[in-house]
């Protein structure tokens, strides 16, 4: 990893998120997948104005804007944010786990942006 990372994840960076994720569009709305709840509500830390998901390094969109308009584009298999809360009981090992998650989406961000790592492109529904 990069060692002249420098960054200070607090228990106020973990937060608790509810999760959509879209499967079509239906012309009148978007349909959203069925979810269980272990899905839907995830722990994630957000810090440089990144939402990460703790449990599998993904980073989350958020589905609103500051107007509370949906955000365009919206893709399928992507997970969106729409409410946020506060996480009651953040452990100790949850930030170990952000600590690794974010050290990761930053060296993603960096092979992404040097070209050594290639995103595939997704279906977009809206």
């Amino acid at each position: 990893m990069d060692d002249n990372i420098d960054y200070c994840i607090k228990k106020t960076n973990i937060l608790l998120v509810e999760v959509k994720v879209f499967k079509e569009f239906l012309g009148y709305g978007l349909a959203e997948e069925d979810l269980r709840r272990k899905e839907k509500y995830r722990k994630v830390v957000f810090y440089d104005h990144m939402f990460i998901d703790l449990e599998n390094g993904e980073e989350l969109t958020e589905l609103w804007d500051k107007d509370s308009n949906v955000k365009k584009p919206i893709y399928t298999n992507t997970r969106y944010i729409s409410a946020t809360y506060l996480n009651p009981d953040t452990t100790d090992e949850d930030l170990i786990q952000a600590a690794k998650v974010y050290e990761l989406a930053v060296l993603r961000k960096r092979l992404i942006k040097e070209k050594k790592l290639k995103m595939f492109p997704q279906k977009r529904l809206y």
